[in-house]
């Protein structure tokens, strides 16, 4: 019976799949299934390493290198090793070339760095240690001026105030103003108490329930006060009442105002004496005239109540 074409390509594909694998097992000596360890080294240069390279620790190949980065200064190098390898914390990276095509290999060492080794890296911890000292001593020279000065404030400050010097070393030192400050605080202290006692008129006016009342009752009353005042308001304003008219009617205005040009002209022809009421005011021989009659007519008035004359008789 002849495959199908859907079948043969399913079964090229599972083959090319089987082999893939079986290069990898071969070429990479890492299996692809398998949990890999991985660790991490930081070199200056990584000459002639690349991604793929074999991983060796006493000769044997254990894993690859899985991921090459550039931190900082230094490169970092990720290798993936096989579970159960041996690698210690105080393991040894180093890097080798295998071929004169610069093909480069990993080595895992366990055994302790020789005297060169230990001295480079003595040497580099003894200059990191130099810089951060010479960081830190910059820090604190900075740092140490401004806190030198503060200290010599405040040494000056407490001497002053051990002389009684200033507002607060006379509050520290006389023991007048400390009298006095007593005093205050002892006649506060009974204030409050007169006050607690419902003495005085504070004390009245705190303990008083009657004051109180009388109080909310004017509160009360000024508000009603206000809200009449408001509603007098609105009704000048919307021309209601006398007053309303008076501040909204034209007319009634026009005529107040045509009258008081007529009292104007009046009072001033008055002033000038024109007229009857302007002589009255102003001619002096018609008032001493008036003076004269009025003082006879009294005369003929008296002799009239005293019987005297005609008239009196009747």
């Amino acid at each position: 019976m002849a495959m199908s074409r859907e079948v043969r390509v399913g079964l090229f594909l599972v083959v090319a799949f089987l082999i893939l694998i079986a290069l990898f097992e071969l070429v990479g000596k890492e299996t692809i299934f398998a949990r890999m360890v991985e660790y991490r080294s930081s070199f200056k240069a990584i000459p002639g390493l690349k991604l793929g390279d074999p991983v060796r620790l006493a000769g044997v190949d254990v894993g690859t290198v899985r991921d090459i980065r550039v931190i900082g200064a230094r490169v970092e190098v990720v290798v993936r090793v096989k579970p159960g390898t041996p690698v210690k914390t105080d393991s040894i990276a180093t890097i080798k070339l295998t071929s004169l095509l610069g093909t480069g290999s990993l080595l895992q060492s366990s055994e302790p760095p020789d005297l060169n080794t230990l001295l480079a890296r003595l040497n580099d911890a003894a200059g990191d240690v130099q810089t951060l000292a010479k960081q830190v001593n910059e820090g604190l020279g900075k740092s140490i001026e401004p806190i030198s000065a503060a200290f010599q404030s405040m040494d000056k400050i407490a001497k002053k105030i051990e002389k009684g010097e200033g507002t607060l070393g006379r509050l520290i030192t006389d023991d007048g103003l400390y009298r006095e400050i007593r005093g205050i605080a002892g006649n506060l202290s009974r204030v409050s108490e007169q006050i607690a006692k419902g003495e005085g008129t504070l004390g009245k006016m705190v303990a008083d329930d009657q004051l109180y009342k009388d109080l909310r009752t004017l509160t009360t009353d000024l508000r009603g006060t206000a809200g009449s005042f408001t509603r007098v308001m609105k009704d000048i304003e919307s021309g209601k009442g006398s007053l309303g008219k008076l501040v909204r009617d034209e007319t009634f205005y026009n005529e107040a105002r045509e009258a008081l040009t007529g009292l104007r002209t009046v009072s001033k022809r008055i002033t000038e004496g024109k007229g009857t009421l302007g002589k009255l005011v102003n001619d002096e021989a018609l008032y001493t005239d008036m003076k004269g009659a009025v003082a006879s007519l009294n005369g003929i008035m008296k002799k009239v109540e005293r019987g005297e004359g005609t008239l009196g008789k009747l």
